[in-house]
């Protein structure tokens, strides 16, 4: 099966491969830290400014986001996050994402999404007015996503 480069994090030491519905992350020497069946095709992927996480965005008619965090130098499957019911995470409606050592938040026009970044569970998804205009703590990564919508 082929394998394919996703993304190459920023200091040199980390690659996101794809073969069919497996993510590999390996250090740039060939040692391989994680191999994950998914269950979509990855389209694109990224690492954080840091490189301790590692976004895999799935095509299809739901895609999805899946999320790795480095531990101790060493990748870990947090899992893919939950979605709204008949509607991607990224989409036209999402303004802004920010993510901090803690919490991982998707702004929406009027909605909030929380997830937790040591899980990649949900913690939080509740309504909030002009939710684009809010603070929120965390280091803004919504340039990534925009590569996306």
């Amino acid at each position: 099966m082929k394998i394919s480069t996703l993304c190459l994090s920023s200091d040199g030491k980390w690659a996101a491969l794809r073969q069919s519905k497996r993510i590999i992350i390996k250090y740039c020497d060939d040692r391989v830290s994680l191999i994950q069946r998914v269950t979509s095709d990855v389209s694109y992927a990224f690492f954080n400014e840091n490189d301790r996480y590692l976004f895999a965005v799935t095509k299809g008619y739901l895609s999805g986001i899946i999320l790795f965090k480095l531990i101790n130098d060493n990748w870990k499957f947090l899992g893919e996050l939950q979605p709204f019911e008949n509607l991607n995470l990224i989409n036209p409606g999402l303004k802004k994402v920010f993510l901090d050592d803690t919490v991982l938040t998707f702004v929406y026009n009027n909605r909030l999404r929380i997830y937790d970044t040591n899980t990649g569970k949900l913690k939080e998804s509740r309504s909030v007015m002009h939710a684009p205009l809010h603070q929120y703590t965390g280091g803004d990564i919504s340039w990534r996503f925009r590569l996306l919508t």
